[in-house]
């Protein structure tokens, strides 16, 4: 018997239908892994690509309930006033502060009722970072010393879209305003001779980049400025060389801010007392409270009479003069702080308007798109800052 089988047709034909099923079937199959593997890269793909939330995380101060802040201390020579006396001056550098993020938890949480700030006062702390709050007459040491921390401050710069070159162009400034002081410690002058106020916003120029009349470049100028505010301080019951004139109350006020400021920065550094600094800046502050009237408002020439002439562009130097003297930590005779601020709170929220501007007098009268930044820092300082 042969081994061979003897093809016939009906086998072939049988073998070829058996073949084309089986390719069809390794078709399928290779079909179906491809469609299963191209819907799983594409799954994976869209699993990748979804973004995450990103995580909220904030950066909260050090909190030491009954001791002081930690601050980091070096000492430097203060410049000598005679090539043979030299002396150490504390200068606070830096705030130590935590760098352990926290991320805040997902929690629902309900939406306040209109009811809900009735009897709060948002904005009492602003500008305050110890946790003491306005009225305990404290100096805000930390706020100060981050001003004088140069890496700070560039930092804050970048992180608000600034660039080296701001810096640069503070200095530049500074030394043009050194260029234009008089000789007797004032700036400006002729005309109706507001020497006290522009000596005033010179000096808070530089006090704001942290120069004291310890710094090298522009301490001479610093303290030239102080000594003529002073002077004038113990010479008149205002700070202003024209004390008849109604802008006395812009004068006075803008003096009286930048020895605020200046007291507060020779308290923290321990910077040798300028003398009378202390009794003059008292003296000024307690002038502003007198000036105040009933709505909460200052007028010109500081007029308290029934009636007077207040303003919010008058009200509004006067409000940063008496925060500054908060933040110093300075201790008025004649009245509470706090207590003037939250008039001076009232008084501007009758100058608020609907539509967003801010009225030069209460209740609407004369609307300025001028005034709108005027209105809102005065709010912020008065404790008002959600108003």
């Amino acid at each position: 018997m042969s081994l061979h089988i003897e093809s016939t047709e009906e086998v072939l034909a049988e073998l070829k239908r058996q073949r084309a099923k089986s390719l069809a079937a390794a078709v399928s199959v290779s079909f179906l892994g491809v469609a299963l593997m191209g819907l799983l890269l594409y799954l994976v793909n869209i699993i990748t690509a979804i973004p995450e939330e990103p995580a909220v995380t904030v950066y909260p101060m050090e909190e030491r309930k009954g001791e002081d802040p930690i601050k980091p201390e070096i000492t430097r020579p203060q410049r000598p006033s005679s090539p043979n006396q030299k002396s150490e001056v504390r200068i606070v550098v830096s705030t130590a502060t935590t760098d352990v993020p926290i991320n805040n938890p997902e929690i629902d949480v309900e939406i306040p009722s209109d009811t809900f700030s009735e009897g709060l006062e948002f904005g009492d702390n602003i500008g305050f970072n110890n946790g003491k709050g306005p009225g305990g007459y404290e100096p805000d040491d930390i706020t100060l010393s981050k001003r004088c921390d140069l890496n700070d401050r560039m930092k804050r710069i970048t992180e608000n879209g600034g660039t080296p070159q701001c810096e640069e162009a503070v200095v530049k400034s500074l030394r043009w305003l050194q260029k234009q002081q008089n000789k007797d410690g004032s700036w400006g002058g002729g005309g109706q001779n507001y020497k006290c106020s522009m000596t005033g916003l010179a000096l808070l120029a530089y006090l704001a980049h942290c120069e004291t009349p310890l710094s090298e470049e522009f301490g001479d100028s610093v303290l030239k400025g102080i000594s003529f505010l002073v002077d004038q301080g113990m010479k008149s019951p205002v700070l202003s060389l024209v004390p008849q004139m109604n802008e006395v109350s812009y004068d006075h006020a803008i003096a009286t801010y930048a020895l605020c400021e200046a007291y507060a920065f020779c308290k923290q550094m321990d910077i040798p007392s300028i003398s009378n600094l202390e009794r003059v800046t008292v003296k000024a502050v307690d002038r502003i409270l007198d000036g105040q009237n009933n709505n909460g408002g200052w007028a010109y020439n500081y007029n308290t009479r029934a009636g007077a002439h207040t303003d919010l562009s008058v009200t509004g130097w006067n409000v940063q003069a008496l925060k500054a003297a908060q933040h110093g930590g300075i201790k008025p005779t004649k009245g509470e702080i706090r207590t003037a601020l939250r008039k001076a709170a009232m008084y501007c929220r009758k100058t608020a308007m609907p539509d967003g501007l801010f009225s030069y007098q209460e209740n609407g009268k004369e609307p300025r798109a001028s005034l709108v930044g005027v209105g809102v820092l005065s709010l912020q300082m008065c404790g008002s800052g959600s108003d």
